[in-house]
């Protein structure tokens, strides 16, 4: 079992799932080895290395903090501009990720 700390962002997306959504998702993170999935990406962004897990219609991103704990930093609804800016290494701005606009949204606003 794993100690998990989850960010304020985390936490705001946390409060907006179901208990059982909830449940699972610290079932997952509590065991998981992400040493030994291949579901589990790892992207380098400055001096951090960031791990990258799918899961329902989420992309969560987590830093592996010490052998048993984990730092989940950003739950991010999937096919979001956030995401592609995180997956990308782009630069972005930790506001962005709070406000988390989907990428499609984003585009109609532009037609408007």
């Amino acid at each position: 079992m794993h100690q998990l700390i989850f960010s304020s962002q985390c936490k705001q997306i946390l409060a907006h799932m179901t208990q059982e959504q909830q449940m699972q998702l610290i079932d997952l993170l509590g065991a998981f080895d992400f040493t030994k999935s291949e579901q589990c990406g790892k992207i380098v962004r400055g001096s951090k290395v960031y791990y990258r897990l799918r899961w329902q219609d989420f992309r969560i991103y987590f830093e592996n903090v010490s052998d048993n704990t984990f730092h989940i930093h950003y739950l991010i609804p999937k096919h979001t501009w956030n995401d592609f800016l995180f997956r990308a290494k782009l630069p972005f701005d930790e506001e962005m990720i709070e406000k988390d606009n989907s990428f499609w949204q984003y585009l109609e606003s532009l037609k408007k």
